[in-house]
């Protein structure tokens, strides 16, 4: 049991006593809601320290260790106090990891040091793995969407809906019980809407979430503030005006491609600081003679921030996004990453010469191809197929392929969480013609599968952490 008082404003911040490890509720709190500050943990003669920066955890300290492994000691404190300090911003980051893994593995360890069997930690705290099929609970207030949705995802034999829910009050109540491997989950809704239901599950039973709703206008920022919650994934709810089977397939893809999102690695960010008004944005400038590819799908939307806000205004090279979200969030995303990346973030057009010192954001399942007009770049997109311009299969090989022969040893691409890598033979033609390859280090990566492979491969020249793509990219 916990108590506790609010710190006057000549002490800011509040003490209490500490059992029954209490203190990872606080640290949950503190780094779902993104503060800095740091907390004190005393237990008889011992002291540690605990360092969260805008919701991350990274440093930890008693007196004999550091990082971790002090992290884990002070979590092992049965009893005492503990208070928050003011931030220290002369310290020496000692801890990469997710604050859900910190706080799963410091449970693990401590049910260890008791002899425990450690059953019933694991599974209130880890996705069990020893079922074959793969456990989806959906989330959605219309009966009649809630069946379309039900019977597309139980037509794939290695999917099972465990339940259902018509709001977050009913999801919360299910969780402990059905422990789903995934959740879908529907924004607006009676009782308890998706962005509360979201906060709960990150807090209470981390699980991947999918969030699946329509794309109204009003929606868009929503889904924004939704993925730097933690949602792994954003799809549009089924439409009569598409093609069923398609819609299918691409929902079936995405919920298992988001149920291997390893979600204690997600890393609520600091926002970075937006940036003064821009006059409206057009394209011009020189063209551009080097080229930066990003590729980023499910569980990297937080990542694709840090790197954008880390590129140099003075970037000579043009930067090409590619990520997962429907096309007809482009313009709200690109609006977003203008206000947040110091070289200006515009939507690709049809046919865009691609200018020095710009950012041009699209969608990877879009086919497109690199070209050139007048000594100039041109980067063109197909949009006249169905499904929003959308191949069935992704095109990534052709892109990269494509890519390669314009640019060859000018190109520089680089993967992070959940990027497409097709068959890898569009990189292996950028690394034949002389361009760099990069990969997020899948062991910090939210969907790391295929960032494995990448590096398996042997195929990429530099393995970084997600916040230091930027600086390998502008090598």
């Amino acid at each position: 049991m916990t108590t506790a008082q609010n710190g006057t404003k000549q002490g800011v911040g509040f003490a209490g006593t500490l059992k029954n490890i209490q203190l990872a509720d606080l640290i949950q709190i503190c780094c779902l809601s993104a503060v800095s500050l740091g907390i004190q943990v005393t237990q008889d003669d011992q002291q540690g320290m605990i360092y969260i920066d805008a919701g991350a955890i990274v440093h930890a300290e008693t007196q004999s260790l550091k990082g971790e492994d002090a992290f884990y000691a002070i979590m092992g404190w049965q009893s005492g106090s503990f208070e928050t300090v003011a931030e220290d911003t002369t310290i020496d980051r000692t801890i990469e990891q997710g604050y859900q893994y910190l706080l799963m593995e410091a449970a693990h360890q401590a049910d260890e040091r008791d002899s425990q069997s450690g059953e019933e930690i694991a599974a209130r705290l880890i996705q069990d793995e020893s079922h074959d099929q793969l456990r989806v609970l959906v989330v959605e207030d219309s009966s009649i969407m809630c069946k379309i949705l039900v019977s597309m995802l139980n037509a794939d034999e290695n999917i099972e809906v465990v339940g259902t829910a018509k709001n977050g009050e009913e999801a919360l109540a299910q969780l402990e019980s059905l422990k789903p491997d995934i959740i879908s989950l529907d924004i607006n809704m009676p009782v308890m809407n998706g962005s509360t239901a979201l906060k709960h599950i990150m807090i209470k039973n981390p699980c991947p979430v999918v969030i699946m709703s329509n794309l109204g206008n009003a929606a868009h920022q929503t889904i924004i503030h939704f993925l730097n919650l933690g949602a792994v994934d954003f799809m549009s709810k089924p439409t009569k005006s598409g093609n069923i089977l398609v819609q299918q397939q691409k929902i079936v893809e995405r919920i298992h491609r988001s149920a291997a999102a390893r979600i204690e690695r997600f890393r609520r960010m600091r926002t970075p600081s937006l940036l003064g008004e821009r006059s409206a944005l057009v394209n011009h400038g020189p063209a551009c003679d080097r080229l930066h590819l990003v590729n980023v799908g499910p569980g990297g939307f937080g990542d694709l921030t840090a790197c954008l806000a880390q590129l140099k205004a003075d970037c000579t090279a043009a930067v090409v996004v590619l990520q997962s979200l429907p096309p007809a969030l482009t313009d709200t995303l690109a609006a977003y990453f203008n206000a947040r990346c110091p070289l200006p973030v515009l939507p690709l057009e049809t046919q865009t010469p691609l200018m020095s010192g710009h950012c041009y954001l699209s969608t990877n399942g879009r086919a497109m191809s690199f070209t050139e007009a007048d000594h100039q770049p041109v980067l063109v997109q197909e949009t006249d197929e169905v499904n929003g311009g959308l191949m069935d299969t992704n095109p990534i090989d052709k892109i990269l392929s494509s890519a390669a022969a314009a640019f060859g040893e000018r190109l520089s691409v680089a993967f992070l969480s959940g990027a497409e890598i097709g068959t890898l033979d569009g990189v292996r033609t950028v690394r034949d013609n002389g361009g760099q390859i990069v990969v997020a280090d899948p062991q910090l990566a939210v969907v790391a599968d295929t960032l494995e492979t990448l590096r398996d491969s042997a195929l990429a020249h530099n393995v970084a952490s997600p916040t230091d793509i930027s600086n390998h990219l502008l090598q």
